[in-house]
């Protein structure tokens, strides 16, 4: 069969936009349909490693775009409750060995520069799916407002809590909570404890929060903690009061966060799943393999599912490039969420003796040890 000449892609997040952008520069007719009338506005950010960002390159998104939006990561500090330096990863000189920078960056921003380089008139906001119909020839996604969306394809990207997967998987998928919410913000901020181009992560028992520069006098920061789902009011005593005695980095940048401008998040993650295809239909991002934050992997893995799939329906019929897909990367994303899991417990354990250990492992880890584990990270490996 054909390659496809028309897609229709459901979700106007990061996986969504680079997964167009992909096939519109194979030539492909694309149509993004984003189910809420405006990008988020959270003020949030988060990591974008060496390997997604090369993939941006390639794909034709501006690097002064990228540069401008965040911040080349240097060194990644990891510190203890009180701020001593456990360890520091060389991130920014194996990104530079890697062939592209890793960056803490805008989350809208960085939506706002792939709308950019895909063109406005692709995306159709406040164009919800609920549904969709197929048959021999075509893929048709059913519209909220009883409209219909046809093409040779539907790439299924909307998230976490995604409408299509359980239309793909046949029945109702729960999500599962790792028991950790976050607060988090993005602020203009600049501190003498936060030097340009760091990301200071601070790990405490039974929580976690984080600095990072992003670039233009402004930082995201961050806390993990233990709570229960479906919380959604934002007490700033309460975040001051849950960091009492930690590294003084992080209560500053709370401190200078308007009340209001602080987002509460969840940590979901999904159990792996039978396919992520039926028929004409193709999952990726979290659509596919909802991750937790503790990997720093979440918004990698949808750029690079995007362009393994770009690459794959470019080059061969969908027959074969969806299967081809779903082996060149499920077993890989299914490890990132499994590996999650187990950041989730490192990073905040509840023993106390275990957090010391940690730590003073950590701490006597050679150089070169460091290197090579930053180098992971950033390579995606």
């Amino acid at each position: 069969m054909a390659q496809a000449s028309k897609v229709v892609v459901v979700g106007g997040g990061i996986g969504g936009l680079t997964v167009a952008l992909a096939l519109k520069r194979g030539g492909v007719e694309v149509e993004v349909h984003e189910k809420y009338d405006h990008l988020q506005s959270r003020a949030t950010g988060f990591t974008i490693w060496s390997y997604a960002i090369k993939h941006l390159l390639d794909l034709g998104v501006d690097p002064d775009t990228l540069a401008r939006l965040g911040s080349a990561i240097e060194f990644t500090e990891i510190r203890s409750r009180h701020g001593r330096l456990i360890e520091s990863l060389p991130v920014g000189e194996v990104s530079r060995r890697l062939g592209a920078p890793t960056y803490d960056i805008q989350r809208h921003g960085l939506q706002e520069a792939l709308i950019e380089a895909l063109g406005a008139e692709h995306v159709k906001m406040g164009s919800e799916v609920v549904g969709i119909e197929q048959d021999a020839d075509s893929a048709t996604v059913v519209l909220k407002d009883g409209s219909r969306a046809s093409g040779d394809l539907v790439i299924g990207a909307d998230g976490a809590h995604s409408t299509l997967r359980d239309l793909v998987a046949g029945r109702h998928l729960e999500l599962h909570y790792s028991g950790f919410s976050g607060w988090g913000a993005l602020i203009p901020f600049t501190h003498e404890l936060l030097p340009a181009q760091h990301h200071v992560e601070i790990w405490e028992k039974g929580s976690k929060g984080g600095v990072a520069d992003v670039g233009g006098g402004r930082a995201r920061w961050y806390v993990m903690h233990r709570a229960p789902a479906g919380g959604t009011s934002v007490d700033k005593q309460e975040i001051l009061a849950h960091i009492d005695g930690w590294y003084e980095l992080l209560a500053a940048a709370v401190e200078q966060t308007p009340e209001d401008g602080i987002v509460r998040t969840e940590a979901w993650d999904l159990a792996p799943i039978d396919s992520w295809i039926d028929g004409r239909v193709v999952l990726l991002g979290d659509a596919a393999h909802a991750t937790t934050p503790f990997a720093a992997m979440g918004a990698c893995m949808a750029i690079e599912d995007a362009d393994a799939l770009g690459r794959l329906l470019l080059s061969q019929s969908y027959e074969t490039a969806f299967p081809a897909f779903e082996k060149e990367r499920k077993e890989r994303a299914e490890a990132v969420v499994k590996h999650g899991r187990t950041m989730g417990r490192v990073s905040q354990l509840q023993s106390t003796v275990a957090l010391w250990l940690r730590d003073e492992f950590l701490a006597h880890v050679p150089p070169p040890k460091l290197a090579e584990i930053a180098e992971e990270m950033a390579s995606g490996r």
